[in-house]
């Protein structure tokens, strides 16, 4: 499948396109099919402008991709990681500072990922989405609260009980979830 520049094509006409192009609000979806360097570019040219990262492919899953979200957490809107273990497993453990713009999370693994006990350090005050495939959380987590839509799947030859949510557990997330519309286990 051929490559497309997309919005970086419409840089390159002339200055009058340049400058409404490097407008930071047509940079905030940042996907990574055209590779790390274009990517560190669109970041860069949204500036603080509230983004949306999109990694979905194994090639997009680099060793700089942990510091790199890091690095912006605090004006990611939205987070979407899709791929093994072993590519979500270093992501997911970089997630440990606030995420004060946070909206939306979807984690989808193909195997089984551990996610850490204290996620956005506890802070992600505007998160109203989760949804997490193949994900193991700690159910108290703060993560489950204030949500709209709330979708969770584990495997379906999943064997450790002990990693699933008790009843307990669930009546909690309803309870502090009043707005709640969307929930799928």
């Amino acid at each position: 499948r051929p490559k497309t520049l997309g919005w970086i094509t419409v840089t390159h006409v002339c200055k009058r396109f340049r400058d409404a192009a490097v407008d930071s609000r047509l940079w905030s979806d940042i996907y990574f099919q055209l590779g790390s360097k274009w990517a560190m570019e669109m970041a860069v040219r949204a500036r603080q402008t509230p983004i949306r990262i999109h990694l979905r492919e194994a090639h997009e899953f680099t060793p700089e991709m942990p510091s790199y979200i890091l690095k912006h957490l605090s004006h990611i809107r939205r987070l979407d990681l899709l791929g093994s273990e072993a590519e979500i497993k270093p992501i997911a453990f970089s997630l440990i500072g606030p995420a004060p713009l946070m909206d939306s999370i979807h984690i989808h693994s193909s195997t089984m990922v551990f996610l850490p006990f204290d996620l956005f350090a506890n802070s992600a005050p505007r998160l109203r989405h989760v949804d997490l495939r193949h994900c193991q959380i700690q159910w108290s987590s703060f993560l489950f609260t204030s949500l709209v839509t709330l979708h969770i799947e584990f495997p379906c030859c999943f064997s450790s009980f002990s990693s699933l949510p008790s009843l307990a557990d669930l009546l909690d997330i309803l309870e502090i979830n009043p707005n709640l519309e969307d929930l799928s286990l």
